[in-house]
């Protein structure tokens, strides 16, 4: 069985305006883990939202196919477990919302294995 571990976005303070998205990474049809953790959360109700997403192979543009649970102002960690995934080019892609300065600590990352166990 192959197995394959990935960090999509890095741990280091992220802030308001900072949306980005994190390496694309390719997989075959395979069972695969997402691992959202979030070690810091500070600001006045800031928002930090978490989406995986698919590269339509035609157009080349990005669309949702999952989102982790919105985080707020507290620390979190959430999986998302796909047990087969069909989608060959993925990433994840975030957004910091806030009208005063947030400030996130958090990495995303990815585990994969080659059939339907996950």
């Amino acid at each position: 069985m192959q197995i394959f571990r990935q960090q999509l976005i890095a741990a280091v303070a992220k802030t308001e305006g900072d949306d980005q998205v994190g390496s694309v990474i390719e997989v075959l049809p395979r069972a695969v883990v997402f691992v959202l953790d979030v070690t810091k959360a500070d600001g006045t109700t800031p928002t930090l939202d978490v989406r995986i997403e698919s590269e339509d192979p035609v157009s080349g543009k990005y669309f949702t196919i999952d989102s982790f649970t919105q985080v707020t102002d507290s620390v979190a960690t959430e999986r998302k477990v796909f047990t087969a995934l069909h989608e060959s080019r993925l990433r994840v892609a975030y957004d910091i919302t806030q009208v005063a300065a947030a400030d996130y600590d958090f990495t995303v990352s990815v585990q994969g294995k080659e059939g339907d166990e996950a």
